[in-house]
């Protein structure tokens, strides 16, 4: 199994903009530095590691959990990492000394996605396998008013259902919105609806996404993301 990091280049379609970057173990999450110049990436070998792009080379050290790291996010002044692990823990870090700032984020089950709200990086939002997301305070990591609690598994793994509805709460509880692109584009009156597509949902253990068709009934197995 290839364990590897590629840059693509994003005006050539297909043409690979360097060296890959050859990891420990498997990748599950990366993300660029607000200046372009680092590569953080998060894997299975309980750690995240920084990257120079301009070198290939890793940054040391790495950053440390107890299991996988599944989430990765830099703030968006470049100044400190959030990280999001199989811990059941989402930290934050400093991005030069790579040391941690101290405040840990609770959840009871896998982090698999962690997010900044721009543009000042005051709030954290996480989602975890234990049906929430939750919204914190970055600089004290005190949780900010009730989770967003999910009917099933896959709160933070991209899954569609509930998005609208986290956003509205987002929306009413802080006074901003998640952005014009989270939102669906109106369609033309008498034009026919698209079928739903179902949901993905990552599983860990066969390295593979999965299909969820428990909505058959709602959502069509067929229909293209």
């Amino acid at each position: 199994m290839r364990r590897e990091v590629r840059l693509w280049d994003a005006d050539a379609a297909g043409s690979s903009a360097n060296t890959p970057l050859v990891l420990a173990d498997r990748v599950w999450s990366v993300a660029f530095s607000p200046d372009g110049q680092t590569l953080l990436t998060g894997i299975e070998r309980r750690r995240a590691e920084f990257w120079d792009l301009a070198t290939g080379k890793p940054r040391l050290p790495p950053i440390e959990h107890e299991r996988g790291v599944y989430a990765v996010a830099y703030s968006p002044d470049g100044r400190s990492v959030l990280t999001g692990s199989e811990d059941m823990t989402a930290k934050l870090w400093d991005a030069v000394t790579h040391r941690p700032l101290g405040v840990t984020l609770q959840h009871h089950g896998t982090v698999y996605a962690v997010a900044f709200r721009p543009p000042d990086g005051g709030m954290i939002l996480t989602g975890s396998g234990d049906r929430t997301a939750r919204l914190w305070d970055a600089a004290t990591g005190r949780p900010l008013g009730e989770p967003f609690e999910h009917p099933r598994p896959g709160a933070g793994r991209g899954v569609q259902p509930g998005r609208a509805h986290v956003r509205d709460r987002l929306r009413r509880r802080t006074g901003t919105s998640l952005g014009r692109q989270d939102r669906p584009p109106a369609r033309s009156p008498g034009q026919a609806s698209r079928p739903r597509p179902c949901p993905w949902r990552w599983a860990p253990a066969r390295g593979n996404p999965a299909r969820m068709n428990r909505d058959a009934g709602s959502c069509s197995p067929g229909a293209r993301t």
